[in-house]
């Protein structure tokens, strides 16, 4: 199965912008299974394991570490998201108050900490579908989102897309970058699955692939997704090309979207994912691999496993109760009278009495 960059390039191993030291915090911090810490000589003379079953560990792990959110963007004075190597590192990893960030955020962190264990990866960007599950047709916003391409395996070009910063239902673990219809990952838990496939944008304006021609229109990646009952057909998630993007240009996109007023999820709502290693309780065991989300959007809070889903609170009456809930199911240890700072903006609750 043909799975590599469309010039079969080697991506080349390049300096992470963390140090061994910070490497093994973050190792610590997501719980990295491991008979014995990792230690920074491991890291800095490069013997740490490098392949793609660990690739899916390291993924894995820090999806449970660190909850996709946004909570920065309402709950401080300034309403900034720091997607800076130093400010995700700090915020995720040093501060221990169980916060994370969203995709610019959280593959940031990964990029570097993959990087500084020896993986040979890049990042690039992609465009979210807006358009629900039952329309098959695609309405892409703007470039917003953080992907990584990775080569896990020594002295092959084979290629795999990584991406721990999509939330509820992105992928829960590397997939191989190939189109083959057989090249289908699990999700969090069954039945959820992904695949990729390609195809033009819908705006594109030169000539697309017909009988007789393959066209000039270049053919992007697409993500997508399917879960049983609930959503039985193929959804694109998001599309993306292979083009290597930059610290600098993440920073702006973030800015983007975290200052900029308007219809955007993000602006409009306050958003977090937490995801758990579904227990013998609910029907599975930490080895099995499954996990399960807690998802708070806006005022509704649920618990996800699969293609099921319970709902906790239909409403949050105020920004007393939703603090609260972050705190005590989702984890985060936000400061006492942060709600202040989300009075006015569009994604405040409405007190209900």
């Amino acid at each position: 199965m043909a799975a590599t960059l469309h010039d079969n390039s080697h991506i080349e191993q390049v300096p992470s912008f963390y140090t061994p030291l910070q490497v093994t915090q973050w190792l610590d911090r997501i719980s990295y299974p491991n008979k014995t810490p990792v230690t920074e000589t491991e890291i800095s003379s490069g013997t740490f394991p490098i392949n793609l079953e660990t690739l899916t560990t390291l993924v894995r792990v820090h999806l449970v570490a660190f909850p996709f959110e946004n909570t920065a963007m309402h709950y401080t004075p300034d309403h900034d998201m720091d997607v800076t190597p130093e400010g995700v590192f700090d915020r995720l990893v040093s501060e221990k108050k169980g916060k994370g960030s969203y995709c610019f955020g959280q593959n940031t962190l990964l990029l570097g900490m993959l990087r500084g264990l020896g993986y040979r990866a890049y990042p690039s960007a992609g465009r979210v579908n807006k358009s629900p599950p039952y329309l098959k047709h695609p309405n892409y916003e703007p470039m917003s989102h953080m992907i990584i391409f990775v080569q896990p395996i020594v002295n092959s070009n084979q290629t795999y897309l990584v991406d721990a910063g999509f939330g509820g239902s992105g992928p829960s673990r590397p997939i191989l970058l190939s189109d083959a219809t057989d090249n289908v990952v699990k999700g969090t838990a069954p039945p959820e699955e992904h695949r990729l496939t390609r195809g033009p944008h819908p705006d594109c304006s030169r000539e697309r692939p017909h009988s007789g021609s393959t066209g000039t229109c270049s053919l992007d990646w697409r993500l997508e997704t399917r879960n049983g009952i609930k959503f039985p057909d193929w959804h694109i998630l998001y599309a993306f090309g292979e083009a290597e993007f930059y610290q600098p240009d993440f920073e702006s996109l973030s800015f983007s979207v975290a200052k900029r007023p308007g219809p955007g999820i993000f602006w409009q709502s306050v958003i977090c994912i937490k995801h758990f290693w579904v227990s013998s309780e609910d029907g599975g065991r930490k080895e099995d691999g499954c996990l399960g989300k807690y998802v708070m959007f806006g005022g509704k809070v649920k618990r996800e496993i699969g293609g099921e889903e319970e709902a906790i609170i239909d409403e949050l009456k105020d920004e007393a109760e939703r603090i609260q809930v972050l705190r005590e199911t989702f984890g985060l240890q936000l400061e006492d009278g942060v709600e202040s700072h989300i009075e006015g903006r569009d994604a405040a609750l409405k007190s209900k009495k």
